[in-house]
């Protein structure tokens, strides 16, 4: 099995890969009010891939926080 991890200030990377699949994930702050991130799962053994995108905004003067995926 293999993973790895690629860190800065606004993005992260990350990501495993063994014998039965892969799972990746990437995220990252595009500004101070909007969160991006992505996630994909695939296991070639049951043939089967699963990816997820969500979000984040953020409105400080208002209080409210959006969310969703």
């Amino acid at each position: 099995m293999y993973s790895f991890l690629y860190t800065t200030e606004n993005v992260q990377i990350s990501g495993t890969v063994g014998v039965s699949g892969v799972h990746l994930c990437y995220y990252q702050k595009a500004s101070k009010q909007l969160q991006i991130g992505v996630e994909l799962e695939a296991n070639h053994r049951m043939q089967e891939a699963v990816a997820s995108i969500g979000y984040q905004v953020d409105l400080p003067k208002s209080e409210v926080v959006f969310k969703g995926k």
